[in-house]
């Protein structure tokens, strides 16, 4: 039994809408993007992401506050739409509840190191349809998605992942550059597939029920969902791209997406 998570995927594939529907079930605290591992998981540090975790369990079952992705007391389904951060208490049943942190960018790119630091936890990686995912980039106000320039990952990486986002970096044509940094993150989670449960955004979205009892399932746990969730209907978005950005993804993504499940024509 587990009882530590990690989500991550390819920002803008449903992450933070994951965490909202974990947060409603029982004796189960996800913390979305908490800002204290942007130092933890730097390539000059010596902490543990493990510390990081016996740190907010510990004040969880000392009823003292922690910081999450929250307003008015509702958890941030879309953090395009809604960025802040607040204070609360979680309610948990027991001491062992399951914890889990969510960050897409940071976690894919250190995921070897997060394996060393919490060989136990349960793994969870989102993905969506390419063309879905780079249209939405282009519409956030997040200016390294939106423009596709993840320059402060080079203190995350080493050695050949720090060189492929250079190459990226050094793209001048967003449309390629949209297509190159999709296909390298999707990469990523392939090579690792072993270790992460796959979630695709579109299934997540229409059966949300089954998405989770897979995530506690390989857990080996059991919760109760309050109240039960409704399946809902997958945003898309691709055809407010244009043509040379069509034609990118096909060239750069064709062969990663279909390891994921999706078919470029």
């Amino acid at each position: 039994m587990s009882n530590e998570l990690i989500i991550t995927g390819i920002p803008r594939s449903g992450t933070s809408y994951l965490c909202s529907m974990l947060n409603r079930a029982r004796n189960t605290v996800v913390i979305n993007e908490p800002e204290e591992i942007f130092r933890i998981l730097r390539n000059d540090s010596n902490t543990a992401l493990s510390s990081y975790y016996e740190y907010i369990r510990k004040r969880i079952n000392n009823g003292q506050p922690v910081v999450n992705k929250l307003v008015n007391g509702k958890f941030i389904e879309d953090t395009n739409v809604l960025d802040a951060r607040s204070a609360y208490t979680p309610h948990v049943d027991t001491t062992d509840f399951i914890l889990g942190t969510k960050n897409t960018l940071v976690y894919l790119n250190t995921l070897k190191r997060i394996i060393n630091s919490l060989p136990e936890a349960v793994i969870v990686a989102c993905v969506r349809h390419p063309c879905d995912t780079i249209a939405s980039w282009s519409k956030v106000s997040f200016p390294h998605i939106r423009d596709a320039m993840p320059g402060f990952l080079l203190e995350y990486t080493t050695g050949e992942e720090n060189r492929a986002i250079d190459r990226v970096l050094k793209t001048r044509q967003l449309a390629v550059r949209y297509a190159s940094w999709w296909d390298y993150l999707a990469r990523i989670i392939i090579r690792n597939r072993e270790h992460v449960i796959l979630i695709n955004y579109e299934h997540m979205v229409c059966d949300p029920a089954t998405a989770l009892n897979r995530i506690y399932k390989a857990m080996s746990y059991q919760t109760d969902l309050l109240p039960p969730l409704e399946p809902s209907v997958p945003r898309h978005h691709e055809n407010a791209l244009d043509t040379e950005t069509l034609t990118a993804i096909t060239d750069k993504c064709k062969s990663s997406a279909a390891l994921l499940g999706y078919t470029l024509e």
